[in-house]
């Protein structure tokens, strides 16, 4: 039956989404029921509980500013002049990016938020910054769901973090 193929399909592909957005959750809002996990995969969302921090706030700068040169070197074609180049490109765009972030953030037009979120994901897994891109990600989906609460809760940690690796990348131009 075509209908029970498209229906097994579309419960792998739902399950692969889940398995990708899952790596992107705070641990504390993923519930995997122990009975469930033996006949599926995919964790249970569940939301913060009343007072808790959010988790990115809990990790150390330093988590954040990690660069693994291997990555961006990797998407420079291991050309060393041509990766300065992005890392300058990178903090030019990020002067702009934080001016922006600050405007939207005041103005709660998330869309254009996370728009800004999603290049800076985009322009940080580029530097080989995948721990600040994870952040980003975060931010980037909280705007595109109109989520205000999660953003005032983390817009100052996130942009502290993102001011901070940018010190960090002029220091390695």
């Amino acid at each position: 039956d075509p209908n029970e193929k498209s229906d097994a399909l579309s419960i792998v592909i739902l399950k692969s989404i889940a398995k990708d957005v899952i790596k992107y959750l705070p641990d504390e809002l993923i519930n995997i029921d122990e009975s469930v996990a033996m006949a599926s995969s995919t964790p249970e969302i569940i939301e913060p509980k009343e007072g808790e921090k959010n988790m990115e706030q809990e990790l150390s700068l330093e988590h954040y500013l990690e660069i693994d040169k291997s990555i961006g070197m990797g998407f420079c074609m291991d050309d060393e002049d041509f990766y300065k180049e992005i890392l300058s490109t990178f903090i030019s765009q990020s002067t702009n990016f934080i001016s922006q972030l600050e405007e939207y953030f005041k103005s709660s037009d998330w869309g254009n938020y996370a728009i800004i979120a999603h290049s800076l994901k985009s322009n940080t897994r580029t530097i080989g910054a995948e721990n600040f891109a994870e952040l980003s990600l975060k931010h980037e989906l909280a705007g595109k769901s109109g989520d205000g609460a999660f953003i005032t809760e983390s817009y100052e940690h996130f942009t502290t973090v993102l001011k901070a690796l940018v010190n960090k990348v002029q220091g390695m131009i």
